[in-house]
């Protein structure tokens, strides 16, 4: 199925100004450790009223930017997945000793986390991340290795 980026946008700002997006305030700068690595929550936003997502979606990567300019560029990009089909939730991470990011979103399927994964939108993240520092996964919920930092 072919997803395009202008219905995708208009979703996204759709759901921003009906408000059934939650920024959680409370999550930011919490720590988490992942890949033997400690990362900051520095956003996260959550579709309300959302049955339990079924698939998890990760990227890690560094970027060409400085991370101030790509914090600021993040709240931009947030319109090419939030009305991605099946989007439930995502956590921006930071790990503040390398400069690297990492993003974890939540899916309503495993089959919605792999078409995002192959999505125009990975496809430009992965444009503007530093040579050889792009990684994404696709997981079940239950096998995610990380369980203790999902969950809304």
């Amino acid at each position: 199925m072919k997803y395009f980026p202008l219905a995708i946008a208009i979703r996204s700002f759709t759901l921003l100004i009906t408000a059934r997006i939650h920024f959680k305030s409370e999550s930011i700068g919490q720590k988490i450790f992942v890949n033997d690595q400690e990362y900051t929550i520095f956003r996260h936003a959550i579709l309300k009223n959302q049955q339990e997502p079924q698939g998890i979606f990760s990227v890690w990567f560094g970027t060409k930017m400085s991370p101030s300019k790509t914090k600021i560029l993040s709240i931009f990009t947030m319109i090419a997945f939030m009305g991605f089909p099946g989007w439930t939730s995502k956590k921006w991470l930071i790990n503040d000793k390398t400069g690297d990011f990492g993003g974890i979103y939540e899916f309503n399927t495993i089959a919605n986390a792999k078409r995002y994964q192959n999505s125009y939108a990975m496809k430009f993240s992965k444009w503007r991340s530093s040579e050889g520092n792009f990684k994404t996964e696709v997981f079940d919920r239950q096998k995610f290795p990380y369980q203790n930092i999902l969950g809304n």
